[in-house]
């Protein structure tokens, strides 16, 4: 069972990519990045800030072909996005949503390295589940870790997968006799998907519930 601050996020993401489907034209799945000139590094000059209050607790990028690209010593390249964490004595978890957008699926992993950018731990592809159309993950932040790189995983990108989305709706009908009474019907949906360097990314922070006052 997910942890309460898991669900909550969940439901907060799936609600804000909902509402922003509309309002962001889907782009073919990005499948190679063979013509990219991509550095050794990630650039840690100029992050999306995130907080743990207001607007800026929650933060949704699209990761396109504008965005920088990194390549791994064994010639593997990613499209990423950086996000500079808070900064709190309080406990706290990050939550990570990959959209759909038109067939593509943006195939998230996640890399987070202190203020000096090493290293400090690695969140591999296989960690993000489901979470109705949307891949998903929620992590507590570590002391110590300062940036959060949200990358492509090269190693699934071009993959397909079948996704099943259900949907259901309730009907308010007369009886004839002065009553009403409610009428349920629901549909489901095979979406098919290409994982993908390129798609749209939320990132939300938030203290975790009942921790506020731990140090």
């Amino acid at each position: 069972m997910k942890p309460p601050f898991a669900r909550q996020a969940a439901t907060a993401i799936c609600a804000a990519l909902l509402a922003a489907c509309a309002s962001h034209p889907a782009e073919p799945p990005m499948l190679s990045l063979v013509d990219r000139q991509c550095a050794r590094q990630p650039d840690l000059s100029a992050p999306k800030v995130l907080t743990l209050e207001g607007d800026a607790s929650s933060v949704r990028q699209p990761i396109d072909n504008t965005v920088s690209c990194v390549e791994a010593a064994d010639g593997s390249r990613s499209l990423y996005r950086v996000f500079l964490l808070p900064q709190s004595a309080r406990p706290y978890m990050v939550a990570i949503a990959s959209e759909p957008s038109g067939h593509g699926l943006f195939s998230p992993r996640l890399i987070l390295l202190d203020a000096s950018g090493a290293k400090v731990r690695e969140v591999s592809r296989d960690m993000f589940l489901f979470h109705g159309a949307s891949l998903y993950v929620a992590l507590r932040i570590h002391p110590g870790e300062h940036f959060l790189v949200v990358a492509s995983d090269p190693q699934s990108t071009g993959q397909t997968v079948s996704q099943i989305v259900g949907s259901t709706q309730a009907t308010t009908i007369s009886n004839g006799v002065g009553g009403m009474f409610m009428m349920y019907s629901g549909k489901e949906a095979n979406n098919i998907y290409t994982y993908a360097h390129n798609g749209i990314v939320t990132v939300s922070a938030k203290v975790i519930p009942g921790e506020e006052g731990t140090k």
